[in-house]
């Protein structure tokens, strides 16, 4: 088995195990849960296999399947499943076991201090191309969110925190921490060059879009469940 596939493989193995847990109830969502992960899948997949013929990254074959399609590892593809379904289990996990957490004026100037510092960091750096393109998606979707004022935002962010923790160990590993070369190589032209350990801070802005798309899909699908339910009450 390939170094990325047990990387992969603890990362999801407890959510995976506590995907039935009544109190948490994660298997109820299992049908939005595919069309967030799905989505949001697609969409990065695209862009991760423009970039790895760009030479923006590429993957180390010493720690990999040889099996490639589009020019990706299987672990790659399987990396937009595992860890959107890790980190969503994380974000209903709170929702669920902690009280609501009130999205107040402090996360909408949170959200916006974000909105504008990921277009701030666009715009200064219009050839970069990670770092270009995550600031720009980012950008869009927190002031999306900003200007819309999601309740769900309060919850979003206090997940968004606490995943940080498993993201920076398996993101950790996957950018050379425990293997004498990263199984993911990064061009440094294409990013600021600033790191966290050994992990790109642009992928700080890509764990925010992966989780946030995939969320934002989901209490879309669930608020019109739940108002479909209720105007069947009425009728």
């Amino acid at each position: 088995m390939s170094f990325y596939a047990i990387v992969l493989f603890w990362a999801v193995l407890v959510p995976v195990v506590f995907s039935f847990n009544r109190r948490i109830g994660y298997y109820r969502k299992f049908k939005s849960l595919a069309a967030g992960i799905s989505i949001t899948a697609l969409l990065l997949i695209a862009t991760d296999a423009l970039f790895v013929q760009s030479g923006v990254w590429g993957f180390n074959a010493d720690y990999v399947w040889p099996l490639r399609f589009l020019h990706l590892p299987l672990e790659e593809w399987l990396f937009f499943v595992a860890i959107p379904y890790a980190s969503i289990f994380i974000y209903e996990s709170l929702r669920i076991l902690l009280p609501p957490i009130t999205y107040g004026k402090w996360m909408q100037r949170l959200t916006w201090a974000l909105a504008i510092l990921c277009m701030l960091t666009a715009l200064t750096n219009p050839f970069r191309l990670y770092t270009f393109w995550a600031s720009s998606i980012a950008a869009v979707l927190l002031v999306w969110h900003a200007l819309f004022k999601k309740a769900w935002m309060g919850n979003f962010w206090l997940a968004f925190g606490v995943h940080l923790i498993p993201f920076l160990v398996v993101n950790g590993l996957l950018t050379g921490m425990a293997t004498e070369h990263p199984v993911v190589w990064y061009n440094p032209e294409e990013n600021l060059g600033l790191r966290i350990f050994t992990i790109p801070v642009e992928d700080l802005v890509y764990a925010l879009i992966m989780l946030l798309v995939p969320v934002s899909i989901i209490e879309s699908i669930e608020a019109k469940k739940n108002t479909f339910k209720e105007s069947m009450l009425f009728v």
